[in-house]
């Protein structure tokens, strides 16, 4: 990409919200409270009482690709194109967020957004995304404005939709002793391939992903034993890629 430094704030002031980080919270205002305390003193019949849980113990784990901010570049729908923006990517709200001035949070509007670049913890890799819609080919059932990162581009093609999942906080009543935290579980993804025989979405077994290779099905599945691939973990997909292409 050949790509000019970003002044994200200037470039988006009109169209971006501030935003703080997702903060989860499940208390009431210091006043609130107090009042609470009146209201049930007061034994008013007819008053409703507003309850407080102390036991809530907030979010364990986060909803990004990369937990840090990382640097990255961003291309725009009208194909200008920038670099070194310090970037998070929401998996869980699929929303790209910049950092503007060490200081804002700023959600990036997806339709102005084409597609942008990470730089893994490493500095030595790079994780590409682009919109549904802005691909080559078509993966069925994924809405069009979803971020898919392309994990590998040859004679064949692999793509992952990534995704975390949120499991809420459990406990009900008082006396339940059910978790009292929400959690966001790791990275997963759905992984699709493309070849000359179509696209299709990969299962997560070694022998349902190698039925959709159409040749060298023997020579790919001694080459996993070999080299034991686990076919769910995406370096290991690439690697039999790789290989494949080398036949």
């Amino acid at each position: 990409m050949i790509i000019s430094k970003l002044n994200i704030f200037t470039l988006f002031l009109s169209g971006l919200l501030l935003m703080p980080f997702l903060v989860y919270a499940q208390d009431l205002t210091m006043p609130d409270k107090f009042e609470n305390l009146r209201l049930t003193g007061e034994n008013a019949v007819g008053n409703t009482v507003r309850t407080y849980d102390g036991r809530y113990e907030g979010v364990r784990g986060h909803p990004y690709f990369l937990e840090e901010w990382t640097p990255g570049n961003v291309l725009l729908e009208n194909e200008r194109e920038y670099r070194n923006v310090k970037l998070k990517y929401n998996v869980y709200q699929d929303q790209l967020i910049g950092l503007q001035h060490d200081k804002f949070a700023i959600m990036l509007p997806k339709d102005q957004v084409r597609a942008f670049t990470m730089l893994k913890q490493d500095s030595s890799q790079t994780a590409n995304f682009v919109k549904a819609r802005h691909l080559e080919v078509d993966l069925s059932k994924v809405p069009p404005e979803q971020y898919v990162q392309v994990l590998y581009e040859g004679k064949l093609k692999l793509y992952a939709v990534n995704r975390k999942l949120l499991d809420e906080a459990d406990y009900r009543g008082a006396y339940n002793t059910g978790r009292r935290y929400d959690l966001f579980g790791e990275l997963d993804a759905v992984f699709y391939l493309s070849g000359p025989w179509g696209t299709s979405k990969l299962k997560r077994r070694n022998k349902k992903v190698l039925k959709a290779f159409k040749m060298h099905t023997k020579i790919l599945k001694d080459y996993v034993e070999l080299e034991e691939l686990d076919l769910r973990q995406r370096e290991d997909l690439i690697q039999l890629l790789q290989y494949y292409e080398s036949l």
